[in-house]
């Protein structure tokens, strides 16, 4: 939840300032990510390296261009 949280921060004052440039409508943010990460579903000593999890191997892909793609668009 704390990432989550942080990414939220980083966002808002992102977009806060592309705001208040005029450039938010204008500009193509993607948010993404390597890999995942396992918070104790797993035994400990598997490495991220040496196994493919789906919490690992499924990553954000978060973009926004309100030009080109409409807004609360998710695609499975």
């Amino acid at each position: 939840m704390a990432v989550k949280l942080q990414l939220m921060t980083a966002w808002e004052k992102l977009h806060s300032y592309l705001r208040g440039e005029g450039l938010a409508d204008d500009t193509l943010v993607i948010i993404t990510s390597d890999h995942g990460d396992v918070q104790g579903e797993h035994e400990s000593h598997v490495e991220h390296h040496l196994c493919a999890y789906e919490e690992l191997v499924r990553v954000p892909l978060i973009m926004r261009y309100l030009a080109v793609i409409p807004r609360n668009v998710r695609i499975k």
